[in-house]
């Protein structure tokens, strides 16, 4: 028996740990953007700190980075690098120096355009134009279309329904002129380039709206020649946005969509790794909103889903939620909110940004000019359940766990070792009632104000 213990804890270990990764309150970046709307993070300046980009949609338009001082999530006010109304935004080395480039979709001056990083310190160039004959100009992606190593670029031209690509030609930022994907996509506002069907290059998928919703273009040869419209999910509503990963463990890549007029967030299976695509599968119907993504938000190696709700234009009651996937087969669980007092969320991005191995979560909430992020507060080890200073005793224990901690504590759990929860205390945490729990190997989840630990016990 104490041997099957011994194998059960390292099991618990190995699935433990993730499921119980919870957020810290809100972290104020910025109020002094107007509508902040489009966000981007990456390392700026070198100093393997993830850095902020955000662009404003407001009478001043302004694209402007700010500089992680340290790995607790302290940031510099924000420095202006250009203005233009951006809608999407992001970053990537363009010209083979090794630092990040910006690249951005300037709407209403119809122009794709990017910046140069030009010290890799975070000191920008003046925009470098890519195409200015643009109707409708609404997002632009980095990747490799044509297989040689450096980064094109990927577009959507919303009011023209077309999705275009341009090459990078020396690697250094030099494009060429307009290549097209695809055409007459009604409300094309939102691409992603991803290896579809599993022959080693770049395909395109698109969101849309009318009778075709979601699209894919095959990349022919790897070089950048497309085959026409494949398309995954027919007739409805207009798609906001999509998201492209593994969501069931079978190595190829399925579709995610966001439908915002029908608050509905739901996936396409790619059923053969090749690109034909199942019926969808709603993962929920409560994204009032236009932003969402997917993450690894609890380190167990599957694709989790983020998205905000926004009952509500005139009020702070926008919600950040998470919807987790269970099993790494694409079952979701229930909703569960990061965080409640912002106002219309537009943007959701994730990073590490104290360098801890989790991802944080970020928002840009446009109506109360907010730019915040919420730590990833992941399960600590037993060195660091003593370090704290929190006891447990007797162990084994046979009817009352005795639980002592210098530090407040909000909440007790009690788990088996296949994670089903047996027991949450909520009150009264110093005498833990165990008697009516089963025999053998649990797993004690104490939350405190600085984070969430585990301990293991044996109940006899």
């Amino acid at each position: 028996m104490k041997y099957l213990n011994y194998i059960l804890f390292f099991l618990s270990l190995i699935t433990f740990p993730n499921l119980f990764a919870q957020f810290g309150p809100e972290q104020l970046i910025t109020t002094e953007l107007e509508n902040p709307f489009s966000i981007a993070l990456g390392d700026i300046d070198g100093d393997t700190l993830v850095d902020v980009v955000v662009g404003s949609v407001s009478a001043s338009d302004i694209v402007s980075w700010s500089k992680n001082i340290d790995a607790d999530g302290a940031f510099t006010p924000f420095e202006e690098i250009a203005l233009g109304e951006t809608w999407n935004i992001s970053m990537v080395d363009l010209d083979g120096d090794n630092d990040l480039d910006i690249i951005t979709a300037f709407r209403f001056e119809d122009e794709f355009v990017w910046f140069e990083n030009l010290d890799g310190q975070g000191n920008f160039s003046s925009k470098q134009v890519v195409d200015t004959n643009v109707d409708g100009a609404f997002e632009v992606i980095a990747a490799d279309i044509d297989g040689d190593n450096d980064n094109d670029l990927v577009a959507t031209i919303d009011l023209e329904g077309n999705v275009v690509w341009y090459e990078n030609l020396d690697g250094q930022g030099n494009f060429s002129g307009r290549n097209n994907i695809g055409f007459l996509l009604n409300g094309c506002r939102t691409i992603i380039a991803t290896d579809i069907d599993d022959d080693d290059d770049l395909d395109v998928v698109a969101g849309t709206a009318g009778d075709k919703t979601i699209v894919w273009y095959e990349n022919l040869d790897g070089l950048g020649n497309f085959g026409g419209e494949k398309v995954v999910a027919g007739a409805a509503l207009a798609v906001s946005d999509i998201y492209c990963a593994d969501l069931d463990g079978d190595n190829d890549i399925d579709i995610v969509a966001h439908t915002p007029a029908e608050s509905k967030i739901a996936w396409h299976e790619n059923l053969d790794g090749l690109g034909n695509f199942g019926v969808q599968q709603i993962i929920t119907t409560q994204a009032t909103c236009l932003a969402f993504t997917g993450a690894d938000i609890d380190n167990d190696d599957d694709i989790d889903i983020l998205f905000s709700n926004n009952p509500s234009t005139t009020k702070e009651n926008s919600e950040l939620i998470i919807i987790k996937n269970l099993d790494g087969l694409g079952n979701f669980g229930d909703v569960q909110i990061l965080g409640n007092m912002l106002q219309y969320v537009r943007i959701i991005a994730t990073s590490d940004i104290d360098n801890d191995s989790d991802l944080d979560v970020f928002a840009t909430s446009q109506l109360n000019d907010k730019v915040v992020w919420y730590e990833n507060l992941t399960i600590l080890s037993n060195n660091d359940f003593k370090s704290l200073g929190i006891k447990i005793y007797p162990n084994p224990v046979k009817e009352v766990l005795v639980v002592e901690s210098p530090i407040a504590i909000q909440k007790v759990n009690v788990y088996n070792v296949l994670g089903v929860k047996l027991l949450e205390i909520l009150d009264n945490f110093n005498e833990v009632s165990m008697a009516g729990l089963p025999n053998g190997l649990l797993l004690i989840e104490v939350s405190t104000e600085k984070g969430t630990v585990l301990e293991k016990v044996v109940k006899e």
